[in-house]
């Protein structure tokens, strides 16, 4: 094959592999509730405030991008680290934005920002009130009381969690 067959080939596969993102989607496809499908964290860039939701459906095979940012009108942060369900609403743990963002299930509306920890990775429900968040850099892990969001102890521990 000569160089340029060669330069032809790979420029019309490269263009046809193209596809126009719809970074916008259309809620109304959504489920009233969310129940036969698969609710994706996306982590993100490091330093680019770009973490997100997804949500791929198991009936209609279709995925829903960008689904925070399309509800709450601005970004989830910069890298998402977990996701936990607590008391019927998501805690999502935002390590690089030093925040907790609590959502609810039915809408995914932003309810609360805790940003009393730094560099939150982890949350353990271990009551009804309580949850114990590990934290990427401090040597501690915070008592979260779940009604007023706000930390109300700290646990001394030898090193950082990893």
């Amino acid at each position: 094959m000569s160089k340029m067959a060669f330069y032809i080939f790979i420029t019309v596969w490269m263009l046809t592999g193209c596809v126009k993102d719809k970074p916008n989607p259309d809620l109304k496809n959504l489920p009233a509730e969310i129940s036969n499908g698969l609710l994706v964290l996306n982590e993100g860039a490091y330093g680019n405030n770009n973490a997100e939701l997804s949500y791929i459906s198991f009936n209609t095979k279709l995925t829903t991008q960008q689904l925070y940012k399309s509800v709450n009108g601005k970004s989830l942060g910069d890298v998402a680290q977990s996701i936990t369900l607590i008391n019927g609403r998501y805690y999502i743990a935002v390590n690089n934005s030093h925040k907790i963002a609590v959502i609810d299930t039915a809408h995914f509306n932003l309810l609360y920002t805790i940003d009393q920890i730094p560099f939150p990775r982890y949350l353990l429900q271990v009551s009804d009130d309580i949850a114990y968040v590990s934290s990427f850099y401090a040597a501690a892990v915070f008592v979260l009381q779940l009604s007023t969001h706000t930390v109300i102890d700290t646990i001394q521990t030898d090193t950082a969690a990893a």
